[in-house]
């Protein structure tokens, strides 16, 4: 067996060379051009709501946590087999005492596609109260495969 040399630079290049790789790839992924952008927003977000999705034999209810959003602040759409909900969140909290100033501020935009079995488009309804959007939409019925029997008659 041979004994090799080892040379903490070699290792520290390697892990920068990985490392300027990978911001590379990520710039890619995630950049202004990237697929994961739509119209110009980000399809992945660092703020995504809560949801909550619940299935009956006919119907979905989904229920999403925007705390502090109003309904304005927030765009569903449909198609047949999915549910998508955007919006975006902004809050602003200032406080001014004596001898102390603070002001926090909290934004972002989020954006969920909701995979689903095929819904009704004209069925689809949303609410929204203290800070949950509830949606529900009617699943479409299956078409069930007519069975004939026939007889067969010998000859």
């Amino acid at each position: 067996m041979a004994i090799i040399r080892w040379e903490p630079n070699d290792m520290i290049r390697e892990f920068s060379k990985m490392r300027s790789d990978m911001e590379r790839i990520a710039d890619s992924f995630f950049g202004q051009n990237s697929l994961l952008r739509k119209e110009g927003k980000a399809l992945l977000s660092k703020w995504s709501p809560a949801l909550e999705i619940t299935e009956s034999g006919k119907d979905y209810t989904i229920k999403v946590d925007l705390p502090g959003m109003e309904s304005k602040d927030v765009e569903v759409e449909a198609t047949e087999n999915s549910i998508t909900i955007q919006g975006e969140h902004k809050s602003e909290k200032e406080e001014k005492k004596d001898n102390y100033y603070y002001c926090e501020r909290n934004y972002g935009s989020f954006y969920r596609v909701i995979p689903l079995e095929p819904i009704k488009l004209d069925s689809i309804t949303s609410s929204m109260k203290n800070g949950v959007l509830e949606i529900k939409a009617t699943k479409v019925e299956e078409s069930k495969p007519k069975i004939q029997t026939v007889k067969v008659e010998i000859k």
